[in-house]
């Protein structure tokens, strides 16, 4: 038996003899990133990257000195560097990036993670940097971008890469995945909507209203086997304004450095950019 198959075990029975005990030490796995090491293809990204620290105790890296800003927000247990294909093909096109690192991440502040604080980070970063061309986010951060957009985060565009559209989904996967039982469930979304401050629905990207007139871009793999792909299909169902751009066999991380992808996410980008300079 491997080391997953013995958790789920383990999970299995405890959740049944102990279900609250068992909830409370669910979340705070869920809730807990992990440190992740920087690959190598993303070393020149970071040591071009000048450091900023933000009130709040936000981190954050920052490229390129003139032209419109794109703000990006990486995911649960990511890093801002993962954005490194993006960030090269934007700053030869003259723009410049603002990423923090989301709470708990990197050396921004706190111990636990969820797409509130992440939306709480993105909002509190454009009180710096308050003109934002377009915002991009990857996994938790798109769904936080969403969410920060509904709380008046100024972008004139948006992509959305392997967004979830539910956070109650989110749980309920990674419940099954930990092999949590139904009678520790209850207990522990109730666990993680005391830590996040908000009932989980609230955290629905179709009840928010930012798709109704944002010009917005989904992007999804057919194969992803973090975030399925019909979060997308939810997404795009209540964004007429979005577009959904569907790719296969890249999965949830190979998505952001995909040459197509970046190409597709640079042009709506651009036009938000070119928009912009015509209005001014």
């Amino acid at each position: 038996m491997n080391k997953l198959s013995w958790l789920r075990t383990g999970n299995g029975i405890a959740g049944r003899l102990a279900p609250k005990r068992t909830a409370m030490r669910a979340r705070h796995q869920f809730m807990t990133p992990r440190e992740m090491p920087f690959p190598e293809r993303e070393l020149a990204c970071l040591q071009a990257a000048r450091q900023q620290t933000l009130a709040g105790g936000i981190d954050a890296l920052h490229w390129g000195k003139a032209g419109p800003l794109v703000l990006m927000m990486h995911g649960m247990d990511g890093r801002p560097t993962q954005f490194h294909s993006l960030i090269e093909a934007l700053l030869e096109r003259g723009y410049q990036i603002i990423a923090p690192w989301g709470a708990a991440h990197g050396g921004s502040a706190g111990a636990e993670a969820h797409p509130l604080a992440f939306a709480q980070t993105l909002l509190e970063t454009a009180d710096h940097f308050p003109d934002i061309h377009a915002v991009i986010g990857h996994s938790m951060g798109a769904a936080a971008a969403a969410i920060a957009l509904e709380c008046g985060l100024p972008a004139g565009r948006a992509v959305m890469i392997g967004s979830p559209a539910s956070l109650i989904g989110v749980m309920q996967r990674f419940a099954r995945f930990i092999g949590l039982p139904e009678s520790a469930f209850s207990h522990f979304q109730l666990a993680v909507e005391d830590r996040v401050g908000i009932p989980a629905e609230e955290l629905e990207l179709e009840r928010h209203s930012w798709q109704q007139e944002l010009p917005a871009l989904v992007v999804h793999d057919r194969d992803d086997r973090i975030v399925p792909y019909s979060e997308a299909e939810r997404i795009i169902a209540a964004a007429p304004s979005a577009r959904l751009l569907a790719t296969s066999g890249l999965g949830h991380h190979r998505i952001l450095r995909d040459a197509a992808v970046v190409a597709e996410v640079t042009k709506l980008v651009d036009r938000a950019s070119r928009k912009h300079r015509l209005v001014a």
